[in-house]
């Protein structure tokens, strides 16, 4: 609760700004209906409900505030006098403040996502599916307390490297192990509808050592976008290496409507493995149909059917998800 008093006391203080500085608000609903097939279960969530705030001070320093109320918080049981209390610090996602000294360089510091892999920076909001790829499980945090700057330029050919320095805890733990954790991102762009991406993060990440590097790519053409992406993680503990790795392929075909509701019909197919330490692998197939209203609507429709087929089961588990979402 803390939090949102916070949060009001400083977006009632930029309001007062003069018009150049005033603040951005924005945010925008996830509601999912999640039907277990097997078993025949289903079930209604709010997945996300975030709302934000965000602006510039005369174009060099910029501010992002940024929650997402449908975390339920947790409850923290103190051992020494059996207290119990509740802590709403995990529904803050952003917290940062960026200085922009040009158009090529930015700086920013707190809490913010780490420039690793664009299946971790892409908003929710913007993804083709329901749910992130199942790569993320073998990535790190997606957000982090820490500094990272980012440099664009096009000397040779267009590209952005991006580098930082966390805590490794990740987002809303600060609890600081004092050994940070390091992150490179260098995004290259050819030619204009092909992205190739080289990820690396080393370090602390809760609490135990982590090497992981991600190749990924893009290609976005005759109103196709095919992505893909591999991760390799390993993890120091106790002295041995554990492995792991993931990679997935998606497909995504944008059906333009000429109709007055409906701007897009978006039919996709995505393929996931992930292999673990032992070897043991996860095939998971997911076949999704995006429907988009009229831009100003800020609306979309998500269905999508998911096929998991773990190796060590003699069976496959389905699950049908359906999802509206619409932003502000």
């Amino acid at each position: 609760m803390r939090l949102f008093i916070l949060f009001v006391f400083i977006a009632t203080n930029l309001l007062a700004q003069s018009e150049d500085n005033s603040p951005d608000f924005f945010g925008f609903l996830r509601l999912t209906n999640k039907w277990e097939v097997d078993n025949n279960q289903s079930y209604f969530d709010v997945i996300n409900a975030r709302l934000g705030v965000k602006g510039k001070f005369k174009s060099k320093i910029g501010y992002k505030l940024y929650f997402d109320v449908a975390r339920n918080g947790k409850v923290l049981l103190d051992d020494n006098d059996k207290s119990v209390k509740q802590s709403y610090s995990n529904m803050l996602l952003d917290a940062f403040i960026s200085l922009k000294p040009n158009k090529q360089l930015e700086i920013t510091f707190g809490q913010s996502k780490v420039p690793f892999s664009s299946s971790n920076l892409r908003s929710p909001f913007g993804m083709d599916f329901i749910l992130r790829p199942s790569i993320t499980k073998v990535t790190p945090s997606i957000r982090d307390v820490g500094i990272k700057a980012t440099f664009k330029n096009e000397l040779l050919i267009k590209n952005s490297i991006s580098v930082g320095v966390f805590n490794g805890e990740g987002d809303n733990n600060f609890t600081n192990s004092k050994k940070p954790a390091y992150a490179f991102r260098w995004l290259l762009n050819p030619i204009e509808p092909v992205d190739f991406g080289f990820n690396y993060f080393t370090g602390n990440l809760k609490g135990t050592i982590a090497h992981i590097y991600d190749l990924e790519f893009s290609i976005n053409i005759f109103n196709s976008s095919l992505y893909g992406e591999y991760a390799n993680r390993t993890l120091n503990v106790l002295g041995n290496d554990l492995k792991s790795n993931a990679l997935f392929l998606s497909y995504t075909y944008n059906i333009l409507l000429d109709c007055n509701w409906a701007d897009a019909l978006k039919p996709n197919l995505r393929y996931e493995r992930l292999s673990d330490n032992n070897k043991n692998k996860t095939h998971i197939t997911t076949i999704g149909l995006t429907l988009s209203l009229l831009q100003q609507l800020n609306s979309e429709f998500k269905i999508n059917y998911e096929i998991n087929s773990p190796d060590q089961l003699t069976s496959s588990i389905s699950t049908l998800y359906l999802l509206v979402q619409t932003q502000f």
